[in-house]
């Protein structure tokens, strides 16, 4: 993610001090630059494929799949909107494991059940009575037009700790990437985005460097 940071803009930010002098300012890379100009960068690069991540792959591996290279791990997590790999990218089965013990400990609480969710139910024309996936009690049920109930069995589904948590670490498994072809051209319209316009607050001889001015300025911009 090195790499990334080399994009971002500069900022000079001041300390804790109530003194102004300019050697109370460090320079910085504005992080909240990304914010402000991924939706509109995304919203006009439309040259994306759909994904699902290997095995125990972590982004630069990923990277190093589709490019050939490590070094485009960070387009990767941005145009993902991954701020946090730990929470946001699909566990290692070593990970997995450890965060079931951590959070189940040892017993098998893990095969309790998390809750009842609904199968999918349609009728013999391919209607949908019932969606899949919806959450509802275990005394849930449905009649049918005919007056009769649909069978629990055919109804609602029991989902245990560990089913829930297999699915939520497997849900983060599709991701879209930027075709090869194009990612240079991407990571070339992404920078243009970053850079500031021309404003009197750069620093002269910096353009790429925004000067402390009021703290107003020093806020989301």
């Amino acid at each position: 993610m090195s790499k990334y940071f080399s994009h971002l803009p500069n900022i000079m930010v001041g300390d804790s001090s109530d003194d102004s002098t300019v050697s109370n300012f460090v320079k910085t890379k504005n992080l909240f630059r990304r914010s402000r100009v991924l939706p509109d960068a995304l919203k006009n690069f439309t040259f994306f494929q759909r994904y699902t991540i290997p095995g125990n792959f972590k982004p630069y591996q990923v990277s190093h799949a589709v490019y050939g290279t490590p070094n485009y791990e960070w387009v990767i997590l941005i145009t993902n909107d991954i701020t946090n790999i730990y929470t946001q990218w699909p566990l290692s089965s070593e990970e997995f494991d450890k965060k079931i013990r951590t959070v189940y400990g040892v017993g098998d609480k893990t095969l309790d059940t998390k809750c009842w969710r609904t199968k999918e139910f349609k009728t013999p024309e391919g209607v949908i009575l019932v969606p899949g996936g919806l959450i509802v009690p275990e005394s849930y049920t449905y009649r049918l037009p005919n007056g009769e109930f649909i069978p629990k069995n055919r109804l609602i589904e029991r989902v245990t700790y560990y089913e829930y948590e297999v699915e939520l670490n497997e849900s983060k498994r599709n991701i879209q990437l930027v075709f090869p072809s194009v990612i240079e051209r991407f990571i070339t319209e992404y920078d243009q985005a970053l850079q500031y316009p021309n404003h009197s607050d750069l620093i002269q001889g910096e353009e790429n460097t925004k000067n402390p001015g009021n703290e107003s300025f020093n806020r989301l911009t």
